[in-house]
C-alpha cells in the first residue's frame, strides 16, 4: 500500500476528530453537535479526555503518535536488513 503524505494527514486528522469531543471554551464544557446549546457558539476547541483541550488537531495527532507508535532506529534496521541477506 502506497500512501501519500496528504492521504496520511487526512486520515490522522479524521482520527483526531473521531477521538476528541467538541469543546466550548466560553462555557468550558464538551458539547455535542454543531453549536453549543448554551451560548450557541460554533467555535470549538478539541477535547481529548485525560489529556487536555486546545484548538486544532495537530496536538492530538502528536499525542496519538507518542502513545501508540514506537520510534524506529533507522541505522539498526538498515544493519539488520543488510546482514539478514
Amino acid at each position: 500500500m502506497n500512501i501519500t503524505d496528504n492521504e496520511l494527514n487526512e486520515k490522522l486528522t479524521a482520527l483526531a476528530f473521531d477521538v476528541t469531543d467538541n469543546f466550548c471554551y466560553g462555557c468550558y464544557k464538551a458539547v455535542e453537535g454543531d453549536r453549543c446549546p448554551d451560548c450557541h457558539s460554533d467555535d470549538f476547541m478539541r477535547h481529548l479526555d485525560g489529556v487536555g483541550v486546545e484548538y486544532g488537531t495537530e496536538w492530538v495527532i502528536q499525542h496519538l503518535i507518542r502513545e501508540h507508535c514506537q520510534a524506529v532506529d533507522a541505522e539498526e534496521q538498515f544493519e539488520k536488513e543488510l546482514f539478514e541477506e
